[in-house]
């Protein structure tokens, strides 16, 4: 192999084998939350590979998170795979209403010229809003 097709090979796969190196050898006998905290430390660190693979081992534990598939769609849209954010985002709705992926998979709409779509999310955070509104102003009526 040619040393320059070794070097452009080394910088394709290097990301996959730090992704890796993310999870403690330890990782199935420690809790979420200190993975999690792992996960955070990786991020402030400019490791968003390694927190991925953290997030993605925490919710093969807990598949029903939503605060982890909501960390984990931002990191994929702040890296650029937005096609994953897109469905992250959408997994953290069908498990619960949250505004801020509402807020997020509009922006993320936007982004990729989905106007119908972005517009369907934002009526749908305003809706929530204003019902949260309505029922709180009234609260015999929840």
């Amino acid at each position: 192999m040619r040393p320059h097709l070794f070097t452009l090979a080394a910088l394709f796969l290097a990301p996959l084998f730090l992704a890796q190196e993310a999870l403690p050898e330890n990782a199935a006998d420690l809790p979420i939350s200190q993975l999690l905290s792992l996960a955070s430390t990786a991020l402030s660190s400019g490791k968003s590979a390694s927190a991925l693979s953290i997030y993605d081992y925490c919710l093969e534990r807990d598949p029903s998170d939503f605060a982890t598939l909501y960390k984990r769609a931002t990191v994929r849209l702040a890296t650029g795979q937005w096609a994953k954010a897109k469905e992250g985002f959408a997994e953290v709705l069908r498990i619960k209403e949250f505004d801020q992926a509402h807020v997020q998979l509009a922006k993320l709409h936007l982004k990729l010229g989905e106007f119908g779509e972005a517009q369907r999310e934002v009526d749908a955070f305003l809706g929530d809003r204003k019902s949260t509104r309505l029922n709180s102003s009234h609260p015999g009526y929840l």
